[in-house]
Parts: structure tokens; C-alpha cells; sequence
């Protein structure tokens, strides 16, 4: 099990993860929403406050 900090600048795709700690999302609230692939992802929206999950409407 790894024990450094990782840094990223992109997508990390996993089936799960585990923390024992915090977990930090990041974002600006004007991350893709709008196609099928965008469906399932979360974000934070500072502006609100939220978490906000991508849903078809």
C-alpha cells in the first residue's frame, strides 16, 4: 500500500479507494455535466457549497 502524497493534473479512474484520513474535492463548479459520459461524476461548487452528482435528466 503506498504511502506518499500523490500529486495529479487529470482523470484517475479506480473501482474503489480507501482512506483512513480526509478526502479533498477540488473543482469551480463548471465541470462537464451535460453528456452520458459526464453522468456519475461528482464536484464540488464553491459558489453553493455543494457536492453535486452528474444526473440524466
Amino acid at each position: 500500500m503506498p504511502t506518499t502524497s500523490l500529486e495529479v493534473s487529470g482523470t484517475i479512474s479506480a473501482t474503489s479507494f480507501y482512506t483512513s484520513g480526509t478526502v479533498r474535492v477540488g473543482g469551480n463548479g463548471a465541470e462537464s455535466c451535460s453528456t452520458p459520459a459526464d453522468y456519475g461524476k461528482n464536484r464540488y461548487n464553491p459558489a453553493t457549497g455543494h457536492m453535486q452528482v452528474c444526473v440524466p435528466r
